[in-house]
């Protein structure tokens, strides 16, 4: 069964609306949708909209760091407590958001 992939970005927000698609952002602009609407007090709303449009952004990082990670580890051959345990809680997150 082939591994579900999330929506295309790059993803932005307007206050508690989460858009995907290709800029600009303006509605009726063909290749722009919405793919969220965060809830909550407007603020709250407007911060939880843009740390889920930053999500996808996150994620390409967290692996990008969690091979720089995996890298030492290996120079290290485990002798590093502190690496091994900062990279299983990325491999933890990454596995979290990846399903």
């Amino acid at each position: 069964m082939p591994h579900p992939t999330a929506t295309p970005g790059p993803w932005r927000t307007s206050g508690p609306d989460i858009m995907a698609g290709k800029p600009p952002f303006e509605r009726g602009r063909p290749g722009w949708r919405i793919v969220g609407v965060a809830a909550g007090r407007d603020e709250e709303a407007a911060c939880n909209a843009r740390l889920m449009a930053a999500a996808p952004d996150m994620l390409e990082a967290l692996n990008d760091c969690a091979g720089v990670l995996q890298s030492i580890e290996n120079q290290l051959k485990g002798k590093s407590f502190a690496v091994t345990a900062v990279l299983k809680k990325a491999r933890a997150a990454i596995a979290k958001a990846e399903g």
